[in-house]
């Protein structure tokens, strides 16, 4: 099958986590046999096409928009694509006059939940109307959690059968060894350490409400210190406050590659999520995949998919998001250290069932296949 990615993210380069999934998915669709070409539509202007020789056989190329339209028709032809997955509504919305050209069947995926947006809100308005048309166009879409389903059969009106949950995904096998060595490691020191893995400038993170949560903490116990682990943002001068009112307890790591966040993630006792309510919180976020698969209990905050995956299946605590809650929720969890490995062991068997990516990657191709055109 020949599968035409189409992006707007920067994924040879880009180490958060839709980049990740995206390359991924394209390096498991080769793996398998299948011709990949990506193309990333950037928004950067002042740039020439470029392109780049990434591995199995697969090429990406860079495209900036004078070039999103003929610089693609060209491509497409020499390629042959018989379908096509864009990931967010960026990428799918800037090729759907393409893929109308060429009749090429789409599989979207969604990863960020449009607001209503008033027609005075010009460009909000202008992208929500274009992704309305994209869902219409798209025989599948892919959405990253059964409250994003929910939201586009009851109030877009989609037919259900035209949409699929599958949630962002991690190689489990590379987690089993360090896992099983994780469970039995006999800590040094007293000390626990909660970690927080993502982005740490986005409002909807609520990284203001772990600080508060971490504040509270630390009056409370001696022995709880917080790591905020992320891409190198300004993020100290946007908390300066809490991080002065904290002191030594509290550290902000700047990670650039993969092997930071596993070695991290080792030194991790407590594994915190938490997001403030809104649209933009519904899809499952790839740190998920990594927090579970890493065998670790997790408090997060109690909304979309993360009662019935972390509250239900006991893999720590699913709370409303308020500082003082989140609070007691790692105490609870710093005070025993049985919860944390039964909860732990919990988590990485969920990972195992709803994040494996081999299962997740079964299930693109299932779907790519029974939509795309045969040659």
């Amino acid at each position: 099958m020949n599968i035409l990615v189409v992006t707007s993210h920067d994924i040879l380069n880009d180490i958060s986590g839709t980049p990740k999934h995206i390359l991924k998915l394209v390096s498991e669709f080769a793996k398998r046999n299948h011709k990949v070409l990506v193309l990333h539509l950037k928004y950067c202007a002042n740039q020439k096409l470029t392109k780049y020789d990434y591995q199995y056989g697969v090429f990406v190329y860079e495209i900036p928009p004078i070039q999103w339209f003929l610089g693609s028709l060209k491509l497409i032809k020499d390629f042959d694509a018989q379908v096509c997955i864009a990931f967010t509504y960026g990428a799918a919305g800037r090729f759907l006059p393409v893929l109308k050209i060429y009749e090429i069947p789409l599989l979207y995926e969604v990863h960020t939940v449009f607001k209503n947006v008033p027609v005075t809100s010009i460009i909000p308005y202008t992208y929500e109307q274009l992704e309305k048309k994209v869902c219409k166009y798209a025989q599948h879409m892919v959405v990253l959690g059964n409250e994003v389903k929910k939201m586009y059969v009851n109030q877009r009106k989609l037919d259900k059968d035209k949409i699929s949950v599958i949630y962002p995904s991690v190689t489990i096998d590379e987690f089993v060894e360090n896992f099983q060595a994780g469970r039995f490691h006999e800590k040094k020191t007293d000390t626990i350490n909660v970690t927080y893995l993502g982005n740490l400038i986005f409002d909807n993170n609520g990284i203001d409400i772990l600080l508060d949560a971490a504040k509270i903490v630390c009056s409370r116990s001696q022995n709880i210190n917080f790591i905020f682990a992320g891409q190198p943002y300004d993020s100290e001068k946007k908390y300066p406050k809490q991080l002065y009112e904290l002191g030594g307890r509290v550290k902000f790591v700047y990670i650039n590659n993969t092997s930071e966040v596993k070695e991290i993630m080792d030194q991790s006792d407590i594994l915190a999520h938490t997001r403030r309510y809104s649209l933009d919180s519904l899809s499952v976020q790839s740190k998920l995949a990594v927090y579970m698969a890493n065998g670790k209990p997790i408090v997060a905050t109690n909304f979309a998919d993360y009662q019935y995956l972390i509250h239900e299946r006991q893999c720590g605590y699913a709370i409303e998001p308020y500082p003082e809650l989140i609070a007691q929720g790692i105490l609870q969890l710093s005070n025993s250290i049985d919860s944390r490995m039964m909860m732990g062991l919990n988590s990485f068997n969920t990972a195992k069932k709803y994040f494996n990516l081999s299962t997740a990657v079964d299930r693109y191709l299932t779907i790519l296949n029974s939509i795309s055109r045969k040659s």
